[in-house]
């Protein structure tokens, strides 16, 4: 079952059979200088590959979290992943379903806020853990730009932040809930902040959004309207919007992916 408590000291090698995969259960001793290894960890580094300790089922009921932890090892070290593993992951994916929304939301930040995060969205996809993550994500175009420029800005050094991330990833939602809720005619930008607030509310059941959080991303959303439609002096205005720049930013990829017409304007 699910570990409840698992925090008692015991020796080194009792601790690193706790550990989840052989490659995080390699110690260093500084006096000798020299690596204890009692998991083959260094055999499965040394062959690029992801192993678990115990058996995979086992260690990921304990710990549905786990399996995410097995894409950012696999993806942060160029590895392939044990064929019985990967089996375990497809098959177990639906675990993820009973972690806390908090928890989940330290992991994407995780799993996102690396140069590697358009990997991992691939592989997130291919073992089907995407769906207990974003489950109202379906379009992937631009999500795929973005995580490309997100990779290229943290390599260069350059910040980056979850609203943006969370806007994307979501903004095919709010599309989808916006043009339902349009047909009974209210004003537009009611509309938007009444489907803005229902696709982040359906999120937070799995990913918690902190308030914060869905603030920005509704800012985000609200201002592509109102960028896509305002006059030049409206436009001047609206620079001076503290979220101006992950707006018009956000307005660009979608011109670069999946509203091309915007690029005409």
């Amino acid at each position: 079952g699910v570990i409840v408590r698992d925090n008692l000291y015991g020796t080194l090698k009792e601790d690193a059979f706790r550990r989840d995969f052989s490659v995080n259960g390699l110690y260093y001793d500084i006096q000798k200088s020299q690596v204890i290894d009692y998991v083959d960890g260094l055999e499965a580094l040394n062959s690029s590959e992801i192993r678990m300790i115990g058996k995979p089922v086992e260690r990921f009921k304990e710990d549905p979290v786990r399996m995410i932890r097995a894409i950012r090892f696999k993806v942060k070290l160029g590895a392939t992943i044990d064929p019985i593993i990967s089996k375990s992951i497809t098959d177990h994916a639906h675990l993820l379903a009973n972690i806390p929304a908090a928890r989940l939301y330290d992991e994407c930040i995780k799993l996102f806020h690396n140069d590697k995060a358009h990997e991992i969205f691939k592989q997130l996809l291919e073992f089907g853990l995407l769906n207990y993550l974003f489950p109202q994500t379906k379009e992937t175009s631009f999500i795929n730009k973005t995580l490309i420029n997100t990779s290229n800005r943290i390599k260069s050094g350059k910040s980056i932040t979850p609203a943006f991330l969370f806007s994307v990833f979501l903004w095919g939602a709010q599309n989808k809930r916006f043009n339902e809720l349009n047909k009974k005619k209210k004003s537009r930008i009611l509309t938007m902040t009444q489907a803005s607030e229902d696709v982040i509310s359906k999120q937070t059941e799995k990913v918690l959004m902190p308030r914060w959080l869905s603030a920005r991303v509704k800012d985000i959303w609200l201002m592509q309207y109102q960028l896509e439609n305002c006059s030049p002096q409206k436009a001047k205005d609206l620079i001076g919007h503290p979220r101006f720049r992950m707006a018009y930013d956000f307005l660009v990829l979608r011109s670069e992916s999946i509203n091309p017409e915007l690029s005409d304007r």
